[in-house]
C-alpha cells in the first residue's frame, strides 16, 4: 500500500510477475492484470479485510505505519501444495506435494475434447512440457494453464477438498 501514489485508496498486489493495482472500496482493479485464480484470492482476502484496509490507508495517510493484515493463508485450511511433477504417459502425470505424498493423476478428461486453451495440451508434446509453479504451488504449461492445487490434491489421493466454513 503505498499512500503517496493516488487519491484514491488503493493497494498493490503482485504474482508470477504480474502487478495489479486494486481499488479497496469498492473494491476492483484498476491498473494490470493477474491471472485469475489470483484475482480471486486477492478479492476474497480484501473483501474480508476491507475495513483494515481502509483503516491502514487513513494511517498512512495520518503518516503512521500500517498494521499487518494477515494473510489469506492464515484463515483458510490449505491442502498440501504441488513441489514436483513427472510426465507418466500421455494425459498423467505424477504429482508430488509439499507434505510428502505422492500420486498419479490422469488429465485426459480435463483436457481432451474442451477446445480453448485447452487444445494445445491435447497434444503430448506439449502436455510433456509442464511444470511447477512454486509460488502459486501447482502445475502449469507454457500457454498458462493451470490446475487448482487442492484439486490436484484431490485428484492424486483421492481425497475430499475440505469444506471451508464461512468466514
Amino acid at each position: 500500500m503505498y499512500f503517496d501514489d493516488h487519491n484514491r485508496s488503493r493497494f498493490h498486489a503482485t504474482y508470477a510477475g504480474n502487478e495489479a493495482e486494486i481499488a479497496i472500496e469498492p473494491i476492483e482493479i484498476l491498473e494490470g492484470k493477474l491471472p485469475a485464480r489470483a484475482a480471486s484470492m486477492v478479492f476474497e482476502w480484501a473483501a474480508l479485510h476491507q475495513r483494515e484496509l481502509l483503516r491502514n490507508w487513513r494511517r498512512l495517510h495520518n503518516e503512521q505505519p500500517a498494521e499487518r493484515i494477515r494473510p489469506l493463508e492464515s484463515e483458510m485450511v490449505m491442502l498440501p501444495r504441488v513441489k514436483g511433477v513427472r510426465h507418466a504417459g500421455k494425459y498423467r502425470l505424477e504429482l508430488s506435494f509439499t507434505d510428502g505424498t505422492t500420486g498419479e493423476i490422469d488429465l485426459r478428461g480435463r483436457i481432451a475434447g474442451c477446445g480453448g486453451v485447452f487444445v494445445p495440451l491435447q497434444d503430448t508434446e506439449f502436455f510433456r512440457q509442464v511444470r511447477v509453479d512454486p509460488e502459486a504451488g501447482t502445475i502449469v504449461w507454457p500457454n498458462g494453464v493451470d490446475f487448482c492445487p487442492d484439486v490436484l490434491c484431490s485428484l492424486a489421493t483421492g481425497k475430499p477438498i475440505p469444506a471451508r466454513e464461512p468466514a
